[in-house]
């Protein structure tokens, strides 16, 4: 062979792809291609003379463990040798090849052994590819093996050729009762069972057959086919229904079928009985005696009952077309619409009244429950209704609700009558009880002291009465309330008897009272009630009695542990009362006949609100008379044993007077009572301006300016308190606020609350008692608490009347309390930098601080100081403020040194 022909041969060996070494036969490189340089990482040149092992290193792919030189072996047999598997070929520069590689001799013309060639390739992405098919082999056959629907595999012939465990379980078979063998064998169909699948003349109809004959034809995948099938197994015969996919594959290189079966039997069977149970609800809802509809989720009808259609006079197609809330009343239909776009979740209900238009051409009323319906999935499907006529009910309830209405009528205009009446009968009164009041102040002997105090009992009790008559509509509410405290029966029956005795002796009459023994001195109950149970009883008895006699009797009827049942008798020898007049006797506003109230007057209610107490206080009452010989009423009350009561006070005890000194406004036109209050409110050492009529309250009150408290008669000329107490909180803003204190005759129930809705602060009704216009005004105005109960009075060094308080704690005491010092130097401090900057509405909120801290620990001098410097800012008085503030500094740094010194001891 020639040279040209040799470099011929290198150059094509240099472009072929793959690697080709020519070694001598001692294993030296003579020869390498350009692929194979590329591969090992030696050039021609370098490799050329060198080991082949140490050109060509081999390694496990796997391992990465060295593997021996093939031409070891190939010079050994002098036969070709390949490579083993995993072999890879690792470069000069550490990248590795897995190779394939042909090992060969060379030999010269005389057949003798000259070398070796060895010609290799890269077949790493061949390797990669393989691998991942495997893998993908592998996954796919755990897919199919594992997964929990069923799955078998027909070749062309329709023979099942593979299934999976899921299959195997449904059946209940083993993979060998079902393989090489056609579906209806494998499955035990009924139909396959004497001639084998496919031979029998109702396999012809087999929509299986059908489907899998389709797919291996065309190779197109079919949609779910939901069949039932009769199987035949162990002589048991059973209806399963199958949902079953059919996709064409290739197995073992030929077109097949792959069935994805899933037991579909228990839902269809669910499904089954919903139909059935659809159908009996169909049924029943078109025979049920109420109006039933159904609408979707945009509440357009689906669907009315017979009864519906039959109420509303249209066909169904008309129903739908319209909707069912056509024929709903506008007036509801509103508010309805309004209630359906609000409901937000599936326990959501409405239960509604409304009215629906009859076929007659009437409004009937019903009731109705809507909610929303779910479908089977448990998705919103729309709404069902259900209505009930209910048209003689509602007719009922509005004649009864008008019925109602008119009664309301008639008690606001009772009550109007009785506001009326309360004004006019309170405001003399108010004048009687206040100038008894005034006159028991002045020097008396104890002859007119008693004279007077008897007037002012029989004053109060006739006020007492105008009470329970005013409050009548309270007591028909069950609303009066009956007190529970400690009394003397004894005295109060003596003071009833005085109060009634001027009355029996005026008209010549005896009057007598007695007390049965083992009676308890102290009781229980409520004496007020007692007392007017037994004037009322007491003046009745006088008032028909001519001739004759009046007795009182208390016996006792039931002694237990702790209580005891009395049993009061008033009698008379009067002109009696005939069996069929007494039905009369406990009616409201009623007399026996009417002769009797234009002889001896009266309304007719005293019996009634008698007999209504007594049973209120658990007792009853009973009358025994005859028409000519008199009457005896009697009664019983239960009470609790009491005690002996601790010695009271004087109750007409010269008042004390205040320490805090007011500036008043009393607006009031009635001559009387101005000039009683006047002088109670002075007695207490206040200050006080007088308004006839409200427009002279305002204008005072602008003028003036600095009132520490207002008192506003309600009925006044050309302007009444509730519209100039208006305008006097129009005019004060917010930058302040006047106490107004309601002082009127209304006393009905009610009032105090609607004279506090309309911009009073408190209410006083006439007529006016002093401790309780003192009590209520200290409150209004100081906004504490009233002042201690006192236990006497005394006159100072300087002549002034003082209290003197119940003993509980001294400021000293209490100016030892753990934080006490503290928290009032705090609040000082802010006191004195308000001053400082002359910011007096700052300055009077920090005053009342620190006489709220006072109060609350019992220092009542500084107490005292604190609510003169705040009284003195109200007034916008700087010079006073300033004065007060002085003395308080003292005192509060004379307080610090002794809790030092306390502290130290």
């Amino acid at each position: 062979m020639g040279r040209l022909e040799n470099d011929r041969i290198a150059a094509v060996l240099d472009n072929i792809g793959d690697g080709v070494i020519a070694t001598d036969k001692e294993g030296r490189i003579e020869y390498m291609n350009n692929t194979a340089a590329t591969m090992t990482g030696w050039t021609a040149e370098e490799a050329v003379r060198r080991e082949f092992s140490s050109v060509f290193s081999l390694i496990n792919i796997k391992s990465g463990e060295s593997l021996d030189s093939p031409l070891k072996e190939v010079m050994k047999l002098k036969a070709v040798v390949g490579l083993k598997n995993n072999s890879a070929l690792l470069s000069r520069n550490g990248k590795a090849y897995i190779v394939s590689a042909s090992c060969s001799p060379i030999r010269d013309k005389d057949n003798n052994f000259s070398g070796v060639v060895v010609v290799f390739r890269d077949i790493s992405r061949i390797k990669r590819m393989e691998e991942h098919l495997i893998e993908e082999r592998n996954n796919l056959e755990m897919t199919f093996n594992h997964s929990p629907l069923g799955m078998l595999i027909m070749d062309f012939d329709r023979v099942v050729r593979q299934v999976n465990n899921a299959f195997l379980e449904m059946l209940g078979i083993s993979d060998n009762e079902v393989l090489g063998l056609g579906y209806g064998d494998g499955i035990r169909c009924v139909f396959s069972r004497e001639k084998g699948c496919g031979n029998s003349s109702d396999c012809g109809l087999c929509e299986i057959r059908k489907r899998i004959s389709a797919v291996l034809k065309t190779g197109i995948p079919s949609k779910d086919l939901v069949i039932q099938q009769t199987t035949l197994r162990g002589g048991v015969r059973k209806r399963p229904w199958y949902n079953i996919l059919f996709m064409p594959v290739h197995h073992s290189g030929e077109r097949s079928v792959l069935l994805v079966i899933t037991d579909v039997t228990e839902s269809m069977e669910r499904e089954q009985k919903l139909i059935e149970a659809n159908n009996f609800s169909l049924k029943m809802m078109e025979n049920f005696p109420a109006l039933i509809w159904k609408t979707d989720n945009n509440g357009r009808n689906v669907y009315a009952n017979h009864n519906f259609l039959t109420f509303v006079g249209k066909t169904e197609q008309e129903v739908i077309r319209d909707g069912w809330l056509d024929c709903v009343h506008p007036a509801d239909r509103e508010r309805l619409e309004i209630r359906l776009e609000k409901q937000i979740d599936e326990k959501w209900m409405h239960n509604t009244e409304l009215r629906l238009k009859h076929c007659g051409g009437d409004y009937i009323w019903l009731n109705t429950v809507i909610k929303p319906f779910y479908d089977m999935t448990g998705k919103q499907d729309g709404y069902i209704g259900m209505g009930l006529d209910i048209n003689d009910k509602k007719n009922t309830e509005m004649e009864l609700q008008r019925a109602k209405e008119d009664a309301e009528k008639a008690n606001k205009a009772k009550s109007e009558f009785l506001a009326n009446m309360s004004h006019e009968i309170r405001t003399p009164i108010n004048g009687i009880v206040g100038m008894i009041d005034l006159t028991l102040l002045t020097l008396l002997d104890s002859e007119q002291q008693d004279n007077l105090r008897t007037a002012k009992s029989c004053a109060n009790t006739l006020l007492k009465i105008i009470n329970d008559i005013l409050d009548f509509s309270k007591m028909e509410a069950g609303k009066l309330i009956i007190d529970n405290v400690n009394f003397d029966i004894r005295l109060l029956i003596e003071e009833i008897f005085k109060a009634q005795s001027t009355l029996a002796d005026r008209k010549g009459l005896e009057f007598n009272y007695s007390f049965y023994s083992g009676i308890p001195q102290y009781l229980i109950g409520d004496p007020g009630r007692l007392q007017q149970i037994l004037n009322n009883l007491i003046s009745n008895a006088i008032k028909f009695t001519e001739k004759g006699e009046v007795n009182i009797v208390v016996r006792k009827e039931l002694v237990e542990a702790d209580k005891v049942e009395l049993k009061f008798s008033v009698s008379d020898t009067g002109i009696g009362i005939s069996d069929e007049e007494k039905e009369k006797l406990f009616k409201t506003f009623s007399q026996v006949d009417s002769s009797i109230t234009r002889k001896y007057g009266g309304n007719g209610l005293g019996l009634v609100i008698s007999r209504q107490l007594v049973e209120m206080m658990g007792g009853r009452m009973w009358i025994e008379s005859e028409k000519g010989t008199g009457s005896t009423f009697n009664f019983t009350v239960k009470f609790r044993k009491g005690s002996a009561a601790a010695p009271g006070q004087d109750s007409e005890q010269v008042p004390a007077r205040t320490v805090h000194k007011l500036n008043i406004l009393l607006a009031e036109d009635d001559n009387v009572n101005k000039a009683v209050i006047t002088r109670m409110l002075k007695e207490r050492g206040h200050e006080v301006d007088v308004a006839a009529t409200g427009i002279e309250a305002v204008h005072m009150h602008n003028e003036k300016g600095n009132y520490d408290l207002i008192l506003m008669d309600i009925h006044m000329p050309q302007m009444d308190g509730l519209e100039a107490t208006k305008i006097i909180r129009e005019k004060e803003g917010g930058t302040r606020h006047t106490p107004v204190i309601a002082i009127t005759a209304h006393a009905l129930q009610g009032d105090r609350e609607r004279f506090m809705e309309l911009g009073m602060d408190e209410y006083i009704p006439k007529p006016v008692a002093m401790k309780e216009l003192y009590r209520i005004i200290e409150s209004a105005a100081f906004n504490i608490q009233p002042e201690r109960d006192i236990k006497g009075i005394k006159i100072d060094g300087d002549g002034n009347i003082v209290p003197i308080p119940e003993p509980e704690h001294t400021g000293k005491a209490a100016a030892t309390a753990p934080g006490l010092i503290e928290k009032i130097e705090e609040v000082a401090s802010s006191l004195a930098a308000s001053l400082e900057g002359r910011d007096m509405e700052l300055a009077g909120k920090f005053a009342h601080d620190i006489k709220n801290i006072c109060n609350e620990s019992g220092e009542d001098e500084l107490k005292s100081l604190a609510f003169q410097i705040e009284l003195a800012v109200r007034r916008n008085n700087l010079k006073d403020v300033l004065y007060n503030y002085l003395t308080f500094d003292k005192e509060f740094k004379t307080l610090k040194r002794l809790y030092s010194r306390g502290k130290e001891q």
